[in-house]
Protein backbone atom coordinates (compact mmCIF):
# COMPACT_ATOMS: atom_id res chain seq x y z
CA UNK A 1 0.00 0.00 0.00
CA UNK A 2 0.70 3.68 -0.88
CA UNK A 3 0.80 7.01 0.80
CA UNK A 4 -0.87 9.22 -1.84
CA UNK A 5 -1.52 13.09 -1.51
CA UNK A 6 -2.71 14.06 -5.08
CA UNK A 7 -2.33 11.88 -7.96
CA UNK A 8 -2.15 14.20 -11.50
CA UNK A 9 -2.67 12.06 -14.31
CA UNK A 10 -3.56 12.18 -17.81
CA UNK A 11 -5.42 9.18 -19.79
CA UNK A 12 -5.64 8.90 -23.93
CA UNK A 13 -8.85 10.97 -23.68
CA UNK A 14 -12.59 10.83 -22.26
CA UNK A 15 -15.32 9.65 -24.11
CA UNK A 16 -18.93 10.79 -24.98
CA UNK A 17 -20.06 9.07 -21.54
CA UNK A 18 -17.83 10.98 -19.57
CA UNK A 19 -15.75 7.59 -18.64
CA UNK A 20 -11.93 8.04 -18.83
CA UNK A 21 -10.51 6.05 -21.35
CA UNK A 22 -6.71 4.60 -22.49
CA UNK A 23 -5.40 3.02 -24.83
CA UNK A 24 -2.80 0.40 -22.13
CA UNK A 25 -4.32 -2.05 -20.27
CA UNK A 26 -1.43 -1.77 -17.76
CA UNK A 27 -1.45 1.62 -17.92
CA UNK A 28 -5.08 1.93 -16.55
CA UNK A 29 -4.45 -0.91 -14.20
CA UNK A 30 -1.51 1.27 -12.40
CA UNK A 31 -3.74 4.30 -12.49
CA UNK A 32 -6.83 2.80 -11.04
CA UNK A 33 -4.56 1.17 -8.09
CA UNK A 34 -2.71 4.81 -7.50
CA UNK A 35 -6.42 6.61 -8.04
CA UNK A 36 -7.82 3.66 -5.35
CA UNK A 37 -5.20 5.13 -2.65
CA UNK A 38 -4.96 8.53 -3.21
CA UNK A 39 -6.58 10.70 -1.36
CA UNK A 40 -7.36 13.55 -4.05
CA UNK A 41 -6.85 12.85 -7.72
CA UNK A 42 -6.31 15.31 -10.89
CA UNK A 43 -7.27 14.17 -14.45
CA UNK A 44 -5.69 16.80 -16.95
CA UNK A 45 -7.66 16.49 -20.12
CA UNK A 46 -6.54 19.38 -23.01
CA UNK A 47 -9.12 19.24 -25.94
CA UNK A 48 -7.25 16.70 -28.16
CA UNK A 49 -8.82 14.40 -25.42
CA UNK A 50 -12.40 15.08 -25.53
CA UNK A 51 -14.60 12.67 -27.40
CA UNK A 52 -12.09 10.23 -27.61
CA UNK A 53 -12.06 6.81 -28.36
CA UNK A 54 -9.67 4.08 -26.60
CA UNK A 55 -10.78 0.31 -25.25
CA UNK A 56 -9.71 0.46 -21.91
CA UNK A 57 -12.16 2.43 -19.21
CA UNK A 58 -10.45 3.71 -16.69
CA UNK A 59 -12.76 4.99 -14.48
CA UNK A 60 -15.90 7.87 -14.33
CA UNK A 61 -14.84 11.25 -14.73
CA UNK A 62 -16.84 12.16 -11.67
CA UNK A 63 -14.49 9.73 -10.01
CA UNK A 64 -11.82 12.46 -10.42
CA UNK A 65 -11.99 14.67 -7.56
CA UNK A 66 -11.03 17.89 -10.31
CA UNK A 67 -10.80 17.54 -14.19
CA UNK A 68 -8.15 20.16 -15.33
CA UNK A 69 -8.60 21.81 -18.56
CA UNK A 70 -7.91 23.83 -21.56
CA UNK A 71 -11.41 24.12 -22.81
CA UNK A 72 -14.72 24.10 -21.88
CA UNK A 73 -16.25 20.42 -21.81
CA UNK A 74 -19.88 19.73 -21.80
CA UNK A 75 -21.00 17.38 -18.88
CA UNK A 76 -24.64 16.83 -19.89
CA UNK A 77 -24.56 13.42 -18.76
CA UNK A 78 -23.47 13.85 -15.03
CA UNK A 79 -26.45 13.29 -12.56
CA UNK A 80 -28.01 16.38 -10.67
CA UNK A 81 -25.82 15.40 -7.16
CA UNK A 82 -22.71 14.41 -8.36
CA UNK A 83 -19.57 16.36 -6.78
CA UNK A 84 -17.44 16.87 -10.07
CA UNK A 85 -14.99 19.90 -10.13
CA UNK A 86 -13.78 21.11 -13.21
CA UNK A 87 -10.75 23.70 -13.32
CA UNK A 88 -10.39 25.85 -16.97
CA UNK A 89 -7.27 27.17 -17.76
CA UNK A 90 -5.83 29.03 -21.13
CA UNK A 91 -3.62 32.07 -22.28
CA UNK A 92 -7.02 34.25 -21.43
CA UNK A 93 -8.14 32.95 -18.60
CA UNK A 94 -6.03 32.61 -15.73
CA UNK A 95 -8.25 29.72 -13.95
CA UNK A 96 -12.37 29.61 -13.22
CA UNK A 97 -13.71 26.44 -10.94
CA UNK A 98 -17.36 24.87 -12.01
CA UNK A 99 -18.78 22.75 -9.78
CA UNK A 100 -21.24 20.83 -12.28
Amino acid sequence: KFNIDKMFFSSHGINEKGIIIDTSLPETQLRKCVMNQSKQSFFLCDKTKISASAPYNLASVEEADYTITDTEISFDFLPENHNCKIVFGGPEVAYAVKMY
